[in-house]
């Protein structure tokens, strides 16, 4: 057989750079299911603009020993509400689980995959939620990216995972709507390349295996020689070649080997989570939430007169701003029924990619991006579009001649600042119930796996940081001094809790100080008596991982040993605010 000379030569420079032994060397795999791994599964979720969470995971008085100041919008329901607009006042209701107060949500039903439903409080039995986190840093940009790589500009939890602990695919960096400023973007490794899933990518599976379905089944020795001249014949990139073409033989030949079956689970299960979203947050009848009708605002509108603390009047937005979304009122004769066109956009394609990835071992880490509830159809008026005069001790509120009101498909503003008391506790609970409704589902198709398999995973639930809620009816602001971060993982033998918070908000960083409990953190003794901060989750985060910390200097606040994780700092507890120096000063929002 006679050999084309750029071949050979193609042969022989491989040969002079890479022992023989180990460019012959053939991937194990023989077909049909990949063998799975034991190295760790890491799935970040991130849900983006940080919506409340008081209703939800953030636990605010662990145990009725904590002070716990109430706010009147800090609230997990409505305790009374009329059958006219602004009517209505909030509550704040825990019920005992696992020896914590848990907002009342845990002890309600959500819906499950078999059509019936479940009581949340079983998503608490392997759970570790860590609380009153300092951020330092205030802006969702670049808290969101922090959450993954938490050191600005170095390597990424997932990026030191991935190098450490190679899958078949790097990390699956799942976009949804917010394709920029995001922990999905933040991904660095030493040697690895994330793959982005965009929303504009119809069929995520087929996203990220057409290219392999369609590749040439070897790479030409022009492009091999090529590639080798361009290494500069370094033998050390060289090596790390090989192992690429490996990889992508690799990739390729499972691809083809399961496509068909990866797609239809994939498309089957997109299927099932759509439907718990839809139950989740469509046509609730939720026990002093969505039981009642929720009246919108009619007008004109009559109300006593009110002042701010400095004596000025009030303005429209302060009286109604309970309705407010963005710059425009709803005005919906129940509020109810906006939500039975409601979305969360891609949560169903990006839970079904999880379970899919998780189920063939397909990488080792996903990092994804939560929306909040959107296509909400109302009837709603611009704030512009309206009027307000004094009578007496009375002002009346109406529209102006030529205001339209108008039906729309609106967004819910989960970064709340222009969002009301109603809108806000209303669309983020259907948001988290949505989210664990997805989490439990998720949870329970891993367990399938094996023990094992669930004990190596590790799910982090989180947003940016927490929101502090203002002083009337008419936002909340960026709580960057009390993080959240929820994990669940069959090394988390029983519901724990870790991190001290403020009974009260108390200093220059906060928007409205004096604004009650909302979890804002506090000194840890085992931490030399200062705050938690991100380096701290994320240190404890790579050593279940088993992978460098991007931040090594800070100290882990829980650790695994023999297989089971567990708290290394005291039990948390809400602590008095005693008067000290800061250490630093509120940085600028972006």
């Amino acid at each position: 057989m006679k050999i084309k000379r750029r071949h050979f030569l193609t042969f022989t420079s491989l040969l002079a750079l890479y022992p023989l032994s180990k460019f012959f060397q053939r991937s194990n795999h023989k077909g049909g299911r990949e063998k799975r791994t034991e190295y760790k599964k890491y799935i970040l979720l991130n849900v983006v603009e940080s919506p409340s969470r008081w209703m939800f995971d953030t636990i605010l008085r662990p145990t009725n020993n904590d002070k716990f100041i109430e706010n009147q919008f800090i609230a997990t329901g409505f305790a009374h509400i009329g059958q006219e607009p602004l009517d209505f006042s909030y509550e704040y209701k825990t019920f005992p689980h696992r020896g914590m107060n848990f907002p009342v949500m845990w002890n309600q039903s959500l819906p499950d995959s078999k059509g019936g439903s479940f009581v949340l409080k079983e998503l608490a039995e392997n759970m570790l939620i860590v609380r009153g986190c300092n951020m330092i840093f205030d802006g969702h940009e670049i808290n969101s990216k922090r959450l993954d790589a938490p050191s600005i500009g170095d390597y990424s939890i997932a990026g030191l995972h991935d190098h450490t602990s190679p899958g078949l695919f790097p990390c699956l960096s799942l976009e949804g709507v917010k394709e920029s400023g995001t922990a999905a973007q933040a991904y660095h490794s030493p040697s690895k390349n994330r793959i982005p899933i965009k929303h504009s990518h119809n069929h995520y599976v087929d996203y990220l295996l057409d290219s392999f379905l369609n590749s040439k089944e070897d790479d030409s020795s022009d492009a091999l020689l090529e590639e080798i001249l361009a290494q500069k014949f370094r033998r050390d990139h060289i090596g790390d070649f090989i192992k690429n073409l490996r990889q992508k033989k690799k990739i390729r030949n499972f691809v083809k080997e399961n496509y068909s079956l990866i797609k239809k689970d994939y498309e089957s299960a997109i299927s099932k989570y759509q439907s718990l979203i839809d139950r989740s947050i469509r046509e609730t009848r939720i026990s002093n939430l969505t039981d009642k009708r929720i009246p919108g605002i009619k007008f004109p509108l009559t109300l006593k007169k009110r002042v701010h603390k400095d004596k000025t009047p009030f303005d429209i937005v302060d009286y109604i701003g309970a309705y407010k979304q963005g710059d425009r009122i709803i005005i919906e004769d129940d509020i109810r029924d906006i939500f039975k066109t409601a979305e969360i956009k891609e949560l169903a394609k990006q839970m079904s990619l999880t379970e899919i990835a998780l189920k063939y071992d397909l990488t080792n880490n996903i990092v994804m991006n939560i929306s909040a509830i959107t296509e909400m159809t109302t009837k709603t008026i611009s704030l512009d579009d309206l009027e307000i005069k004094s009578s007496g001790d009375t002002v009346i509120i109406s529209k102006k001649k030529e205001a339209k009101e108008e039906v729309l498909k609106i967004s819910h503003e989960a970064d709340s600042h222009e969002t009301g008391s109603i809108s806000t506790l209303v669309c983020d609970y259907l948001m988290w119930r949505a989210v664990a409704s997805c989490t439990h589902e998720l949870i329970n198709r891993i367990k399938e796996h094996g023990k094992s398999q669930w004990e190596n995973t590790l799910i982090h639930l989180t947003t940016e940081f927490e929101r502090e809620p203002g002083e009337i009816d008419k936002g909340s602001h960026h709580g960057f001094t009390g993080h959240t971060s929820t994990f669940f993982s069959g090394s988390i033998k029983e519901t724990s809790l870790i991190g001290n918070i403020y009974s009260i908000s108390h200093d220059q960083t906060d928007v409205s100080p004096g604004c009650g409990t909302w979890g804002k953190g506090a000194p840890i003794d085992k931490l030399g008596n200062r705050e938690m901060v991100y380096g701290n989750i994320a240190t404890s985060i790579a050593d279940f991982l088993g992978c460098p910390s991007p931040m090594p200097h800070e100290p882990r606040v829980f650790k695994l040993e023999n297989g089971r994780i567990h708290s290394l700092v005291e039990a948390p507890t809400n602590k008095e605010f005693i008067k000290q120096s800061l250490k630093f000063e509120k940085p600028a929002a972006t």
